[in-house]
């Protein structure tokens, strides 16, 4: 099935909101990258074990956000980016969740919360687009 052409008229929410998750995913990677430990207490989580493996893991955080804005920037002329970038939120929801629910471990909100994260720009995306792609 053929994605639908975006309207120009419509695309700013959709970019902003776009490049919004991207600044945010970053945000994150950074303060991961960090690891402070008021944040690991917050979510009674334990420190990390291997500082190693716990930053490798955030790397997800630092290269997905370069989808978002070239979808952001490409949205009108390749609506599948668009497409794409529901599809990793959501998988990456679905992802977190599943390792959570296998692993039951401790400070799991906080997993559970990004999950969460996840599924709102995924939402966010969905309607914007579908906003900028219907018919005026």
């Amino acid at each position: 099935m053929e994605s639908p052409k975006i309207q120009p008229s419509s695309l700013r929410p959709l970019i902003l909101i776009l490049r919004l998750s991207a600044l945010y995913d970053w945000l994150w990677f950074i303060l991961l990258l960090a690891m402070p430990t008021w944040l690991f207490s917050l979510f009674s989580h334990p420190a990390p074990c291997s500082p190693f493996l716990f930053r490798l893991a955030t790397l997800p955080l630092l290269v997905l956000p370069l989808v978002y804005l070239t979808a952001a920037e490409t949205a009108r002329r390749c609506p599948p980016l668009v497409d794409l970038s529901i599809a990793m939120r959501v998988t990456g929801a679905l992802g977190i969740l599943g390792i959570v629910f296998w692993h039951r471990p401790q400070g799991a909100l906080a997993y559970c919360l990004l999950a969460a994260g996840d599924f709102v720009w995924a939402a966010l995306y969905f309607f914007f687009a579908r906003r900028a792609a219907s018919p005026r």
